[in-house]
């Protein structure tokens, strides 16, 4: 046989079978997640009807959104929600992990104003189902008919206790990691009236507030007067860091509660460092408008006779929020035995120890990154963010601290 036919006939065939390999459908940019099996094959069996592509699934376990492992890409969750859950306990986690500009949609058979109120409060859309079928085509063909609801940020307040405790270093290095290491869009906003040390923190000499007159205070501005005036420090997080002439406590509040209130549609995240507050900070201010609520004290017995005080008052209102405690080490202690002794005197659960390090002050003066490599007070750190998007810490214990923990 002709080698060069025999070649020839070889690269036809090869050739007549890629043109013949059918390419992969494109994968939707909608997700539906559902509880109900019923609920899925209804809706599926509907779009069919109605010649709509069908969404992407997954589904949610009795009514647990934080072990949801969302796809990137998606522009469109729904989200299917019974009578009786919790809707910012299943919306919050599902937020957490996608797009700020991600519209997000609940369907549910549940048929009450105060239900739909609710949804909307939260920033997502609502489709009654059964029922309200001309609405469901609207949302997942994205017509015009759908209503758009704004998105809002996850307000994250960070407080000490008292003075010197590491609440600014606390709030600055939760919004690295939550803006580098979560790759986040998030916001810190100081309500300190430009004072404390992040330009240590942040490991830049030329950080320093933006200046804010008198007479701008006075007028309403958009979200973009603001925007022009935060420090970027990197592409997901931008620093509010406002000083306000004339430093009247009130007008602090005012103002930096509005660059919160205007920033909450451009970001996932805002973390409110309540650390150098020239205002009254009372529990139900610390509350507001918070959806976790970290308290930071260090190993003193003052520190810890304020926490425990701080944690009666707060535990004692009517809000839904996530409280979230931190102990500071300020000097080499066993962690596991000192945060047992901690918890018998504010009796409550102590969530985070920073332990002790006494090359940190060095490092932020040396730029050095908390986080690189193995550092315990970056994974602690880390361990703030993982509490926060609902996920388990990570606790290396050395030998020392399993025999402290058998013995106490």
């Amino acid at each position: 046989m002709d080698i060069s036919k025999l070649i020839n006939t070889s690269f036809s065939s090869q050739s007549e079978a890629r043109s013949r390999v059918i390419p992969k459908k494109k994968t939707s940019s909608s997700l539906f997640i559902y509880q109900n099996k019923s609920t899925l094959d209804d809706i599926f069996s509907f779009l069919r009807a109605e010649g709509i592509e069908l969404p992407q699934s997954m589904e949610m376990k009795n009514g647990d959104s934080s072990a949801l492992n969302i796809p990137e890409g998606i522009t469109k969750v729904f989200v299917e929600v019974d009578e009786g859950d919790d809707i910012k306990t299943i919306s919050q986690p599902i937020k957490d992990k996608t797009e700020v500009s991600t519209n997000i949609t609940v369907v549910s058979k549940v048929d009450k104003i105060s239900f739909n109120i609710r949804v909307e409060e939260l920033g997502m859309n609502y489709v009654l189902y059964p029922g309200d079928n001309s609405k469901l085509v609207d949302s997942f063909k994205g017509t015009t008919t759908e209503r758009k609801i704004t998105r809002k940020s996850k307000n994250i307040t960070v407080f000490g206790v008292k003075g010197g405790v590491g609440c600014s270093f606390i709030a600055t290095k939760l919004s690295v990691s939550l803006s580098k290491q979560r790759k986040k869009d998030t916001a810190l906003v100081n309500y300190g009236n430009g004072k404390g040390c992040y330009d240590i923190f942040f490991g830049d000499k030329a950080f320093q507030p933006s200046q804010i007159s008198a007479e701008a205070c006075s007028i309403d501005v958009d979200y973009s007067f603001y925007d022009s005036l935060a420090n970027k420090i990197n592409d997901s997080l931008k620093v509010f860091n406002l000083a306000i002439e004339g430093n009247e406590g009130r007008e602090v509040l005012r103002i930096n509660d509005r660059v919160v209130s205007s920033t909450s549609e451009h970001c996932n995240f805002i973390v409110r460092d309540f650390s150098s507050a020239s205002f009254v900070v009372t529990p139900d201010l610390l509350v507001k408008d918070s959806d976790v609520l970290i308290i930071v004290a260090d190993s003193s017995f003052l520190s810890q006779r304020n926490l425990a005080r701080t944690l009666v008052d707060i535990k004692g209102s009517d809000k839904n929020v996530r409280i979230i405690t931190v102990i500071v080490q300020k000097f080499k202690a066993n962690i596991a035995y000192q945060k047992n002794e901690i918890e018998k005197l504010i009796d409550s659960k102590v969530d985070i120890v920073v332990p002790f390090d006494k090359n940190l002050d060095d490092n932020l003066v040396d730029k050095l990154d908390v986080f690189y490599g193995s550092n315990k007070v970056g994974e602690s750190i880390s361990n703030i963010s993982n509490i926060i998007f609902g996920e388990d810490i990570n606790i290396k214990k050395s030998i020392i601290s399993l025999i402290a923990e058998k013995i106490t």
